[in-house]
This record gives structure tokens, C-alpha cells and sequence, in this order.
């Protein structure tokens, strides 16, 4: 699925978890962060946006989020446009980099917050609490304040709080970047079996090309701020579609040549 393809104008549109249609965002620096992108991502998929610091995946991951409005363009989350509504009002989950927890809450309570906030039944909360804290291998934890908890741990409960509330859509911001290589493959195989057991629509930002090939249904690889490609992990490295994705991914040998007619 080569650059530049929109895949947001098809037929059953409203039954695609994400749409984004010619999506830009320009901060006046006289080159879009963000250029015209366009991509399509099915309902239960985990799409990673991979590239390098600068290529503009944060800033698409934001505009999803509802952080930065997109100077032109359109985003749709469930068959709906929500360019105009602000994060809260979004069905979205999400993990950041420096995962953002309460340090003066525990693990229960920082799970509880977005449910306390979209005004949850109250007598429901401790139970879905504590399904949360269960689901991300953290049962007996709930007590624990979050600065006593292991890196490890504290992304777990990050990951609870983001689903707890059962989102349409999670999104992750780089949030394993700052773990050691073993705790970030761990997590990484984690983040996949909550993903499969919940179902739910997932996207991953990272400049990490092993977690992109290992963890996802699809990759879109950005490059100053314009998708270079989108494709599966497995068609993504044996079919790059340009000298820029081999090289990122990794692929060493390049031959230079001219297709011959008939050849």
C-alpha cells in the first residue's frame, strides 16, 4: 500500500475504527509537521506509525487524541468526525511517553480517575477497578502508591487506566521508550495480548522498527511528515516501497539497476 494512497473514501467508511482524510498540520515553520496524510485503519486492528524523531507521527498521534487540531484535513473515530471535539470528549484511550500518573495516588486510584471524571456509577467502580488491575497481571497491587511500584508495574497501571472506562480506540505514545530492552519486549508482548483479548482499535507510535514488525497488524512509515508507505509487517520488509523504508527497516543491500522490457 504504496505513499499517498487515501484509503478514507471507500464504501462502509462509518465501519472503520479511524479515518483520517488529507490530514495537515502546519505551525507556521514553512513546513507541514504533518502533510496531507491519509490512511484507513479497520475496527480491532494494532496499526504502529513508525519513523524518525521529526517524521511527524507524534504530532498525527495528538491530532487523533484531540491535543492539536489539524490545520486542514478531517479525522473520523468510529464514522464520526471529531476535528472539533476536545479530548475528553472522544472515545480514546491513552498512554503516554512519561505515562502520566498521579504519584501521591495508588494504583486503584489512578485506575479509578477517568472513571470518577465520566461519572461512573460509583458503586460499580471498585469492581471494574479491580477487573483492570487483574487484566494487566497487577491483582494485589491496588494498594500500592505509584512511585513504589517497578517501571514495569507503573506501566501496567498506565495501560488499566487507559482501558478501564473501555474506549473505542487506544493510543500509545511511545510509552516503552524509556525501559531497558528486556522490560520493553516484555511489555511490548503484553501491550499485543491485552490488545487481542479486549479487541480493541489500537494505534502505536514508536521509532522502534523491531516493536513495529513484532507487535502489529499494520505499519504506516512516515518520513517528513507524509506516509511512505502503509502495509502488513511481513509485506512492509520484503516489499519496501522506496529507498527511504528499506533503509529504516534495516534492509542492507541495495543494487542499482534498469528495469529491461521484458525481463
Amino acid at each position: 500500500m504504496a505513499a499517498g494512497r487515501s484509503q478514507g473514501q471507500d464504501s462502509g467508511e462509518g465501519a472503520a475504527a479511524v479515518v483520517a482524510r488529507d490530514v495537515t498540520m502546519d505551525f507556521g515553520t514553512g513546513k507541514p509537521a504533518v502533510d496531507a496524510v491519509s490512511f484507513r485503519l479497520e475496527q480491532g486492528r494494532f496499526l504502529t506509525i513508525l519513523g524518525p524523531s521529526g517524521s511527524g507521527k507524534t504530532t498525527l498521534l495528538r491530532m487523533i487524541a484531540g491535543f492539536d487540531r489539524p490545520t486542514r484535513g478531517q479525522i473520523m473515530v468510529g464514522g464520526k468526525p471529531v476535528d472539533a471535539a476536545p479530548p475528553h470528549r472522544r472515545s480514546v484511550g491513552m498512554v503516554f511517553q512519561k505515562l502520566a500518573l498521579f504519584p501521591h495516588m495508588t494504583a486503584a486510584e489512578n485506575v479509578a480517575f477517568p472513571l470518577k471524571m465520566r461519572r461512573f456509577n460509583p458503586a460499580g467502580i471498585a469492581g471494574r477497578v479491580r477487573q483492570f488491575l487483574d487484566l494487566v497481571k497487577l491483582d494485589g497491587y491496588g494498594d500500592r502508591r505509584v512511585n513504589a511500584l517497578s517501571g514495569g508495574q507503573q506501566q501496567r497501571v498506565a495501560i488499566a487506566r487507559a482501558l478501564v472506562f473501555e474506549p473505542e480506540l487506544l493510543l500509545l505514545d511511545e510509552p516503552l521508550a524509556a525501559l531497558d530492552r528486556k522490560l520493553r519486549e516484555e511489555m511490548q508482548l503484553e501491550f499485543r495480548r491485552i490488545q487481542h483479548e479486549l479487541g480493541v482499535t489500537t494505534i502505536n507510535v514508536t521509532h522502534d522498527q523491531r516493536e513495529a514488525l513484532v507487535v502489529s497488524d499494520e505499519i504506516i512509515v512516515m518520513d517528513g511528515g507524509r506516509i511512505q508507505q502503509q502495509a502488513r509487517p511481513v509485506a512492509l520488509y520484503r516489499e519496501p516501497a522506496n529507498t527511504f523504508v528499506a533503509g529504516f527497516l534495516g534492509v542492507s543491500t541495495f543494487l542499482q539497476g534498469v528495469a529491461a522490457e521484458g525481463a
